[in-house]
Formats: structure tokens, sequence, C-alpha cells
């Protein structure tokens, strides 16, 4: 072998467009089945190499290289279940052995997926590379990739195409294979594995004709974009949820401190917040001047992370009462959340609660203390969620002890000890500098320590028009708000994205720290709704997350410790 390095790689077709183009004067290929190639890439006999996703996923040490992937968005053709029977009648599946990743896709769509209630009885056995296809007769099924799939004889009329089934499952491409390498990969080697994939990629047209050509440009999907980053999160989540991997994590490459500066004392910073530590108000201010959006919304993503213990983001429709004659078709179009209008009788209110007992009936936050009671009576599941105002000042006059803030929190105080749920807000991302945004961390460490106050939630807000702020409201600026509110905020458990920001921000907001969806107001008459689910589901999925649609009033249970009502 004469190259300096030694890059692995499978012998499929589908490789070909990343790999042909590899200069063999300086590296040397190696070529063998996928699961071969894995298993030389975790022994230390390759430098680097095209490997099932499931390979990297399995094992700790190793790094996806970002740039390129063989995938798909919907059928595939060479990632196949086969039969001679339907899937209701197989006794048994048979893996192939020649790809780790499609045998654990496989055993997905069978234990948790699409396939879980059509085969229930049958057995799962691990077999010889390449043996699939001759071995899948009678009621054995059998999984075959590669070209193999390609050239299936006529009597497995049954075949189910894995990449397709998982893109109707979650709305994601899949990625079967990445190139993957340890730390301290050549930076050289990464950029020729790069600029190779851009070449072939790009020439697929030029370079193949016919059924070959159909398949590399309209079945394989190269892009390790975000979309597809999105579906190998996804595929890790549910893995990890199934025991069939140790852990949910997919770590890149990362690149070297060349390509990516970073001023000195922020990892130090950054490192200081992942362990808990508290930060003076200088090193917040250095952290919130200098950190990069990429540094902070990492942090913030792995604060959430430590936060909750599993991908779930929780949202309802929500309906702003404006027209009480309206109240019983939205109920029926799903809205879970109610707010009430300041013009609603208590009275009124107890009725709906009574003929509503799976809504939440939100009161308006415009009771003073004196009419608290007067809510708590209906039975209503709490109170406006704005106690505390929409900006700074606001805040610091609640800090300072004094204000009408104090006349709000007074009230909020009340409606907790009456087992009232009130989740006091405090919406980023409105053009606040950074200063505010140490102001307002001091200010909510003052309202948990002072009030007793447990549901504290900051929330990202509007980022379109005019700025609320002093600053402007581009989008990463909006983003940083987010990250920075809960880098500087952990004690704040619940960073929740927002409808207001718009549909599409808020999905953005949960990779900068956020864990809740909020409440979801769709517009127009409420025929239009379902379209709006199916809108907030995608966004969710898209963003590697579990969404999940609240139908019913959550439980609210009363701290008798500090007469707080916390929200389960």
């Amino acid at each position: 072998m004469s190259g300096k390095f030694i890059i692995g790689s499978v012998g499929y077709l589908n490789a070909r467009p990343l790999t042909d183009g590899i200069d063999r004067d300086v590296y040397t290929v190696v070529k063998d089945y996928p699961a071969s190639i894995a298993a030389s890439l975790e022994n230390g006999v390759l430098d680097v190499a095209l490997v099932p996703v499931a390979a990297v996923l399995k094992n700790s040490d190793l790094r996806v290289v970002p740039g390129w992937c063989i995938g798909a968005y919907g059928p595939v053709d060479s990632v196949l279940l086969v039969a001679e029977t339907p899937p209701e009648s197989w006794t048994e599946v048979l893996l192939d052995g020649e790809s780790r990743t499609s045998a654990m896709l496989t055993r997905l769509v069978l234990s948790a997926g699409p396939l879980a209630e059509r085969v229930q009885n049958a057995s799962i056995t691990e077999i010889d590379p390449g043996t699939g296809r001759d071995r899948a007769v009678g009621t054995s099924a059998a999984l075959v990739i590669g070209d193999a799939a390609l050239d299936l004889p006529e009597r497995l009329v049954h075949r189910i195409d894995l990449a397709e089934l998982w893109t109707k499952w979650t709305g994601l491409p899949f990625v079967f294979a990445v190139w993957a390498g340890r730390e301290g990969l050549d930076g050289d080697l990464v950029t020729h594995l790069r600029q190779v994939g851009e070449a072939g990629v790009g020439s697929v047209s030029e370079d193949w004709q016919g059924d070959d050509a159909v398949y590399l440009g309209e079945r394989i999907r190269y892009d390790l974009d975000d979309r597809a980053l999105m579906g190998l999160r996804r595929f890790a989540a549910l893995a990890h949820r199934q025991q069939l991997i140790p852990s949910a994590d997919v770590t890149l490459l990362q690149p070297s401190i060349k390509e990516l500066p970073r001023l000195e004392g922020v990892g130090a910073l950054l490192g200081k917040v992942l362990d808990g530590g508290p930060l003076t108000e200088d090193e917040a201010e250095g952290l919130a001047i200098n950190a990069s959006l990429a540094d902070l919304g990492a942090a913030a993503s792995l604060l959430r992370a430590s936060d909750q213990s599993d991908d779930a983001v929780h949202w309802c429709l929500g309906w702003r009462l404006e027209d009480a004659s309206l109240l019983d078709e939205a109920i029926e179009a799903g809205a879970v959340e109610i707010h009430l209008s300041s013009q609603t009788p208590p009275d009124l209110a107890a009725v709906w609660v009574q003929k509503w007992p799976d809504v939440r009936f939100v009161a308006p936050w415009s009771a003073v203390p004196a009419e608290v009671n007067a809510w708590i009576k209906t039975g209503v599941w709490g109170l406006g969620d704005d106690p505390v105002g929409l900006g700074a000042d606001d805040l610091r006059v609640a800090h300072s002890g004094a204000g009408d803030a104090l006349v709000a929190l007074e009230a909020m105080a009340i409606a907790r000890q009456g087992g009232l749920a009130v989740t006091g807000v405090l919406r980023v991302g409105q053009g606040e500098s950074e200063m505010d945004h140490i102001q307002w961390i001091q200010a909510l460490a003052q309202l948990h320590q002072g009030f007793g106050l447990s549901g504290i939630r900051v929330e990202a807000a509007a980022c379109a028009g005019e700025p609320a702020g002093s600053q402007a409201n581009t989008a990463t600026d909006h983003l940083r708000a987010v990250a920075l509110a809960k880098v500087l905020a952990p004690q704040v458990k619940l960073i929740a994205a927002s409808a207001s920001e718009g549909l599409g921000m808020a999905q953005t907001s949960l990779n900068m720290g956020c864990a809740d969806y909020g409440t979801v107001f769709p517009e127009g008459d409420f025929s239009k709704w379902p379209a709006t689910v199916k809108e907030v589901v995608r966004l969710i999925s898209d963003a590697g997350f579990t969404p999940v649609q609240e139908r019913s009033v959550r439980p609210v249970n009363v701290s008798a410790k500090d007469g707080g009502a916390t929200v389960r």
C-alpha cells in the first residue's frame, strides 16, 4: 500500500460518485461490504471510511465527517424487505449481515414503527452477508441491500422499500452511510473527500446512463444537509429508545481551531455554564457579547438535554375568546387552551369549565389581587401568563421591589396558593441588548427567591417588525437572545418557543434550547386548523424532536413548601 492514509469504502454502485475520484496516487482505497469496512475502521486499520451510520452510533470514538452521505428521501430501491408472502404471514425475518444500519432500521420498524402491527409473531435472525435474497422463501422474509436488491427474482413479489417506509413514518430523509473517522483526522484528507464528492455528485447525469443514472440521480440523496442530519438524529433517538444503541448522540467531526476561531475565554465560560457554575455579571456580559451563535446554540441545547430526558416537544391548539358563540366550534376543532377575555364574566367561565373539563380555560391577567379569588372559584386552569411585563424596564421595577409589577406578582402568588397554574413569562428576542439579558437574569433570580415562583418561563417572542428593544432585530439577533436566555438562566428549566415568532422561526428556536412549542393560535376559520396541525407536526419532526400534541388539561400539583403550583 503506497497511500499516506487508508480510506475504506463499500463496493456498491451508490458509493461510486463519492469514491471514484479519490486520488489513488496519494491515498490507498480498500473496498469491502459495509459491516467489514466498519469493523476495520473501528479497529484502527482505516483512517476514514464510508460506513453504515450504525457503526458510528455504536462507537463513541467515531465522528461523522460533514458534507456527503448515502441517503434517500422516499424510495431508494436498494434497501428492501422482500418475501414471497405478505408481512402478516411472516414467521421469520432474516437480516443480511452486510449492513448494520439497514438491519437496525428493520428492527426499528418491526418493533416500534409501521410494521409493528403487521408483523407480530416473526422471529428475527441475523444471517451471513449476501445470503438474504436466496433464503427469502415461503413465510421467511429477508433484508436485501445494495446491488442485489436491484436484481431480484420475480418470485419475491412482496417488496418493502425501507427508505420509503421511513420517510412516510417520519417525514424525514434517511441516512444509510456517512464518511466517518476520529478526531484529529487530517484536514487535507477531509477536504479531498468533500471535493471528490462535490465533483462526483455534480456529474452523475454526465457520467451515468439508463437505470444507473436514474438510481444515482433520483433515488440516492447525497447531501448531508440540515434535513439529512435531522433524519439521522431522529433515527438515533428512536434506536436509543428501543435500546439498539447505547447513546442517541450524533457527533460531527469538528473543524480545527484555525477553521473556527473562538475569542479567548469563551470556551472556559461555556464550560462553567455547562458545569452548573453561576457566572458573575462581568462573565455573563463577556459571554453575551463574545460568544458565537453556534457556541450559544450548542450550549443551550446541551442544557435543554440535561433538563429533559427525552426528545418530546409539547404543543397544543389554543383560541383567544372574542366571540362566545364560536366557543363550541373552537373546541370541536381541537382547541385545548381557551384564553378568556377581560369581558368574560367569572360565573359564565365556571359553567364552561364544568361543560368542558378537558379544556384549559385561562383567565385574563388583568385581574387584580382582590379579584383573583373570584377566578379561583370558577375552576379555571390558570391565570394569564404575563405577570412581569414584556420588557426589561418592568423587570427592573420588579427587581427593585416597587411598581405595578409587584401588584401582578401579588396576584400571581394568590392564584398559585389557590391551586391555579400561573406561569410568569419573560419574552425575549424582540431587540433587547446584551445588558438587558443580564438585567433580566438578575430579576429572574430575585423573582425565584423572593416569591417562591417555580413556574417562571422564558418564551421566544415575535421577531418580525419593529424591535421592542433598543437593538436591531434580525433572525440572528433573535436566535442569540433565545439561546442566551437558556445559557444565562439555567435555573429556568423551560425555555419555550412561541408561535408569535412565526412557525418556522419557532422551529429553529427548538435547537436554541427551547423545550416546548407552546400554544399555537391558528388563523382563519376552523376548517383550516387541520392544516396547521399537520404543519406544526412536520416542523417539530424536521427539527429532530418528537411532537406531542396536548389534547386535555395537564394536572396542576400544588406544593405546600412554597405555595406554588407547578404544571406537570
